[in-house]
C-alpha cells in the first residue's frame, strides 16, 4: 500500500506539481515554481483566507503576463527574422528577373533588326 504523505510545509516544493512539464524558458520554469510553493493561509470556517486568495491570484496574473510578453518578443523576432529572409529573396528574385527581362529587351531588339535587314534583303544569310 502506498504511504500517503501530508501536505508540505510553507515554503517547501509538492511533489508531483510539474513534474512531467519541461520548462520552455525562464518565465515558464517561474510558473511552475509558484504551482510547486504555492500556500494558501487556512480559516477556521470557510476553508482559506480571500483576501490572500485574491493576493496569489494577482501574483499569479503576474507571472502569466511576463510569460505573455516573453513570447510576444520571442514571435516578433521570429516574424521579423522571417519577413528579413523573405524580402532578401524577394529582392534577389526581383534581380534575376530584372537581368533575364534586360536578356529578353536584348534579344527582342535583335531580332527586329535581324528582320528589318531580312525583308531589305541585306544582311543575315547573304
Amino acid at each position: 500500500m502506498a504511504e500517503k504523505k501530508g501536505p508540505a510545509k510553507p515554503g517547501e516544493a509538492r511533489p508531483g506539481v510539474g513534474e512531467d512539464t519541461k520548462p520552455v524558458n525562464r518565465e515558464h520554469e517561474r510558473l511552475l515554481e509558484w504551482f510547486r510553493t504555492v500556500r494558501f493561509k487556512r480559516t477556521l470556517i470557510g476553508g482559506i483566507n480571500e483576501v490572500q486568495l485574491w493576493k496569489k491570484l494577482a501574483e499569479l496574473n503576474e507571472i502569466y503576463e511576463a510569460a505573455l510578453r516573453a513570447e510576444r518578443a520571442r514571435f516578433d523576432a521570429l516574424i521579423e527574422a522571417f519577413s528579413r529572409s523573405a524580402g532578401m529573396s524577394v529582392t534577389k528574385y526581383k534581380g534575376e528577373l530584372a537581368q533575364a527581362d534586360a536578356k529578353y529587351s536584348e534579344l527582342s531588339r535583335r531580332f527586329a533588326e535581324y528582320l528589318v535587314r531580312a525583308e531589305r534583303g541585306d544582311g543575315y544569310g547573304k
